[in-house]
């Protein structure tokens, strides 16, 4: 068992900690035992992620029991300054406003999900991170529980079931971020 104790950041449904044996790892832990399957369903993910969109989520490896309940074990996203990479949110507060470097690597992003059939909600500036590498910048998607791959009842919400739906539903979350940051809104998410 792994015990937990350096919490780098936590949302509503789960918590991100310092792997306690491996500083380029960390640990994802669902603040509420009934949301451990979500943890689960991104390990499931992984081999999909990574022919998809695998250049945009940091890598997944296993679940591991800790002090605090089930984790996911996954990279931690480092700038070559050796500090943690900055949510977008953060990025955003020092660097405005996004360059087009960065604005082509979402809307490669976008595109990818649209293509795949990968639908995903929340695109707020917390579910990304953005790293600096040898004075370029790098996107990464770090919030993959949402995914919704239009196979469950679990909700009576039609677009969980119909991809026509969803797809509609994913792009109109896709123009609210472009115009929340003050971007065109690209001709194929128009």
């Amino acid at each position: 068992m792994l015990y937990l104790k350096d919490l780098i950041s936590h949302g509503r449904v789960r918590a991100c900690y310092y792997h306690p044996l491996h500083n380029k790892l960390c640990v994802k832990v669902a603040l509420n035992k009934k949301h451990s399957s979500l943890l689960q369903k991104e390990i499931k993910n992984n081999e999909l992620f990574k022919k998809t969109i695998g250049a945009y989520v940091p890598r997944y490896y296993k679940l591991v029991k800790t002090n605090k309940g089930l984790g996911l074990t996954t990279d931690l996203i480092y700038d070559d300054n050796n500090r943690l990479s900055p949510r977008l949110k953060d990025w955003l507060k020092q660097q405005k406003p996004l360059s087009q470097d960065i604005m082509s690597q979402f809307d490669d992003f976008f595109s990818r999900l649209l293509k795949y059939q990968l639908w995903f909600y929340d695109f707020n500036d917390e579910n990304f991170l953005i790293k600096t590498h040898k004075k370029r910048h790098y996107l990464y998607f770090v919030d993959t529980k949402s995914l919704n791959r239009n196979n469950s009842w679990s909700t009576l919400k039609l677009e969980y079931v119909i991809p026509f739906l969803a797809r509609r539903r994913m792009l109109r979350r896709i123009r609210r971020f472009y115009t929340a940051h003050h971007k065109p809104i690209p001709q194929q998410f128009s």
